[in-house]
């Protein structure tokens, strides 16, 4: 049914009825901090194209790309992907993980934070999974107050709580706007991977071809804490 979709929607775009669109699966990080930016940028240059981005967790996104919903996928490549089909991943960036907290919570003013005053808190997690690090702290029970779906929600919610929360190191400025700040917590675990995930045939399609351009010219431009930026070609 994908593909019938595309083809219909291929030919209607041939025959001027129709905008050619692009789909576009995300997990929070490229969704709300990488690519806002940059579709309002390619919105510019390409009026006859539409952009449709969801943000969606790492299933619905393995899934949606299994089934050819979606042209491009930006996040972390699971083993999933490789062990069932066939795709291509371009590393764009490396990211930590951060301690946030309210910006009156009394570890934001810390210069320093250990193990145990962080297992002293209440946690918020945002649908990651309670096992999420940083570092020694994937090791270790946490009380979790609170359980959500969405990284805004939990953004929410964090704001003049006494909660704290585990989170890309790429989400310090939108943070930021809100009040939320990182705890100097030294451990910032293992470096993550992440960036683009498609069908090599996904670039048959020009609109997706300079949308993925648009990207790989843009990351160098970004300056997102704990992220090493990569070269591509």
């Amino acid at each position: 049914m994908p593909a019938l979709d595309e083809a219909k929607e291929e030919i209607e775009h041939l025959q001027g009825r129709a905008k050619a669109v692009i789909r576009i699966a995300t997990g929070d990080l490229w969704g709300l901090v990488i690519l806002p930016g940059i579709i309002k940028a390619f919105s510019r240059t390409h009026p006859g194209v539409v952009v449709h981005v969801e943000i969606a967790d790492d299933g619905t996104r393995f899934e949606g790309m299994r089934h050819g919903v979606y042209d491009l996928v930006f996040g972390t490549l699971s083993y999933k992907y490789e062990a069932v089909m066939q795709v291509e991943f371009e590393t764009l960036v490396r990211q930590a993980t951060y301690i946030y907290c309210d910006r009156d919570h009394h570890l934001a003013k810390a210069a320093a934070v250990t193990l145990d005053d962080l297992l002293r808190q209440r946690w918020i997690s945002p649908g990651y999974g309670d096992d999420e690090g940083p570092g020694q702290l994937e090791r270790q029970t946490r009380d979790f107050a609170v359980r959500v779906d969405s990284m805004l929600q939990a953004l929410l919610i964090m704001q003049g709580s006494p909660l704290v929360m585990a989170a890309s190191s790429g989400f310090e400025k939108l943070f930021d706007r809100f009040g939320i700040k990182p705890i100097m917590f030294e451990d910032h675990g293992r470096v993550q991977e992440s960036g683009a995930i498609y069908f090599p045939r996904a670039l048959e399609k020009s609109p997706v071809r300079d949308f993925l351009r648009l990207v790989r010219g843009s990351m160098p431009l970004l300056e997102l804490p704990e992220f090493s930026l990569i070269e591509t070609a």
